[in-house]
């Protein structure tokens, strides 16, 4: 256990800060999910979502044929790992409507595969889950 930042990461940390390092990684940052939002929103043209021009997520609203949980499914069966808006909704407002894609973690072909796997099953038919385990 710590009760304070490791002292040789809160000196990397400061001087980050004060060369401009910072400044920097987090311009690079910004500038990489800037360019995955754009590929996302051609991607996921003519569906209803909405994300933050650099944001980390997208939501996507399904169709109201789609459940989130039979769209999870069918999205991890063709080997695509979404959210389910149950897991985020505290409110209830969005039962079980949409789905949080991230834009991280995976390479730049990998993730427009993803996408349009999900574009494809957005404008498809639902089914029930159970065909898809």
């Amino acid at each position: 256990t710590s009760w304070m930042a490791a002292p040789l990461l809160a000196e990397i940390a400061t001087r980050w800060i004060a060369d401009g390092t910072l400044t920097s990684m987090l311009d690079y940052q910004r500038g990489q999910f800037r360019r995955r939002n754009e590929i996302a929103r051609r991607l996921l043209a003519g569906l209803d979502f909405v994300s933050s021009p650099s944001g980390m997520h997208v939501w996507l609203r399904l169709p109201p044929s789609w459940h989130s949980v039979d769209f999870v499914a069918h999205a991890r069966h063709d080997r695509v790992a979404v959210a389910g808006s149950n897991n985020f909704d505290l409110s209830g407002e969005l039962r079980n409507t949409a789905i949080r894609i991230c834009l991280g973690g995976v390479s730049e072909r990998r993730r427009s595969e993803g996408l349009r796997t999900i574009s494809l099953l957005a404008h498809g038919t639902a089914v029930p889950a159970a065909l898809a385990i």
